[in-house]
């Protein structure tokens, strides 16, 4: 093999080990689901489980956040704590029908909401006493 081949040989299979790395990294990235930075980190577990309607983690693309939350007539909505920054609205945010999802036992004694895009992607109220 002429020395040429074996440099083009070496590139495409170099790409392909950092394709392959990029690609775990962005998998375990994603599937990390960090609980709130004011959360207890025994919720870890608790977090990973949160699940959007169509399967999704509620925690791989967005951060969830404690909320205060209400009930109206049109359904929830809910005050995020971290209203002073941009990357969270201020005031009361409706939550849509389709992000409203079972809550798994265990979790922290307060509602979650997971928001992205300028949308809630997940909620899931306080727990029932």
């Amino acid at each position: 093999m002429s020395a040429l081949a074996n440099s083009c040989a070496r590139s495409v299979a170099t790409r392909r080990i950092v394709a392959a790395a990029a690609a775990l990294l962005v998998v375990g990235v994603s599937a990390r689901a960090d609980p709130p930075p004011d959360a207890d980190s025994h919720f870890s577990a608790w977090f990973a489980q949160l699940k959007s309607k169509n399967g999704a983690s509620c925690c791989d693309v967005v951060d969830c956040r404690f909320v205060g939350e209400r009930i109206v007539a049109g359904g929830y909505q809910v005050r995020f704590h971290e209203a002073d920054t941009a990357a969270f609205p201020s005031g009361w945010v409706t939550v849509p029908d389709d992000a409203v999802r079972p809550r798994p036992p265990g979790g922290p004694m307060t509602a979650v909401a997971c928001w992205f895009n300028d949308r809630i992607y997940c909620f899931f109220g306080e727990p029932e006493s």
